[in-house]
């Protein structure tokens, strides 16, 4: 089996309940590649609080193996909007969930 460009047979359903897995969920769904999302840990049961820093594992495989990633959420807040992105470590820095994938599909990381 040949790894696929499609996006997976299923999508990714979040916790609603945890803001980080929501945003990995509207990333993941949110474009087209052949790999397989899976929360490893267990999902935030209550919001975070205020300053908090929100982060969690998370599996990503196709058909030539499973990696599992460390995630956070940032929120940036620039002239009173407030907007979401989540990090994932590579190496020894962070780098968009987006990106990660895009690198990841050409076989770079």
């Amino acid at each position: 089996m040949t790894p696929s460009l499609e996006a997976p047979n299923q999508p990714y359903v979040s916790v609603k309940t945890d803001e980080l897995d929501v945003e990995v969920g509207n990333v993941v769904n949110g474009m087209a590649h052949g790999f397989l999302f899976e929360r490893v840990d267990p999902p935030r049961k209550t919001p975070a609080r205020p300053g908090e820093e929100i982060k969690a594992q998370y599996a990503i495989s196709n058909a030539l193996g499973r990696k599992v990633i460390t995630c956070r959420l940032v929120t940036l807040t620039r002239g009173g909007t407030e907007n979401k992105k989540v990090m994932c470590r590579v190496g020894g820095g962070w780098l968009e969930l987006q990106m990660y994938i895009l690198n990841r599909q050409a076989g770079m990381s």
